[in-house]
């Protein structure tokens, strides 16, 4: 039985938020956005997913936060008994079939039964999802000084039932590594979609690309058109879920030391391709 929602405190982080990198050629700003400032009607599932152990609700999702009140923040709280969360679902805002879409982030303590997502579904007819950023705690327990496992990005395609057509890509350069990477400050993240290629970028460094070429070798079809084919439109998600599911353990066993832990996002930007 869910318990009446109780004050979440949730920690202001600092403002010292990295300069947006120069925006790519060839987009321009949709004409609808998301203004993380307030409640624009996000969209919230209720109750336990398969996926993980926390019982989701609007409560845990906050808007107008941070030092600059324009923040939306989704906590991991623990009362004992059961751990609560959300999954936010800007419904009301479609991105176009490719575009691009950037934001700020930030975490809170993070560990086993973490899995924070900024991710995508699509918003009318088709299936499958992209996900521009997770974290997963299962893998952390492998190993946690693999920056693979911290930041990561892959398209799920469908095609009549899923197949694990899960395509992960991640090409580490510029000397980065796991310890210069902290993800409890603030970073900006953009991910490119096209029918060709679905690109992530992390404070303007190119972190990994999964292409179409590469999805037809790696499974054998051609699903990749099935999400990149200019037939649906997409809808962004944040989500935090935590601990194991009956259908998921990405986020690994629940470690209720680290809550409460939040996911931040910020100044939410959409792009389409210019005409």
């Amino acid at each position: 039985m869910t318990t009446a929602a109780p004050d979440i405190d949730v920690e202001e982080p600092d403002d010292d938020y990295p300069e947006y990198p120069t925006m790519l050629a060839g987009y321009q700003l949709q004409a609808q956005q998301i203004d993380t400032s307030y409640n624009q009607g996000w969209t919230q599932t209720n109750g336990v997913r398969t996926t993980d152990q926390a019982i989701n609700r609007a409560a845990n999702t906050a808007f107008g936060q941070g030092p600059d009140n324009d923040a939306m923040v989704v906590t991991v709280t623990y009362d004992g008994t059961n751990y609560y969360s959300s999954d936010a679902q800007a419904r009301f805002c479609p991105m176009p079939p490719v575009g691009v879409v950037e934001w700020y982030g930030r975490m809170g303590p993070l560990g086993s039964g973490s899995f924070p997502a900024v991710w995508a579904r699509p918003s009318g007819a088709g299936d499958g999802e992209m996900d521009f950023f997770e974290w997963k705690g299962k893998f952390w327990l492998q190993d946690p000084n693999h920056i693979s496992r911290f930041v990561m990005n892959y398209i799920t395609t469908y095609n009549g039932s899923y197949t694990n057509q899960k395509i992960k890509v991640i090409n580490l350069g510029s000397g980065l590594n796991a310890n210069s990477i902290d993800l409890t400050e603030w970073h900006h993240y953009r991910f490119r979609w096209t029918s060709t290629s679905g690109t992530f970028w992390m404070d303007g460094i190119q972190l990994g690309q999964i292409t179409r070429a590469n999805s037809v070798n790696q499974i054998g079809n051609t699903d990749f058109d099935s999400q990149f084919g200019g037939t649906h439109d997409w809808y962004l998600r944040v989500t935090y879920q935590f601990g194991l599911g009956t259908k998921g353990t990405a986020g690994g066993p629940a470690d209720p030391n680290i809550c409460p832990t939040q996911l931040w996002v910020r100044d939410i930007k959409i792009w389409e391709p210019e005409p």
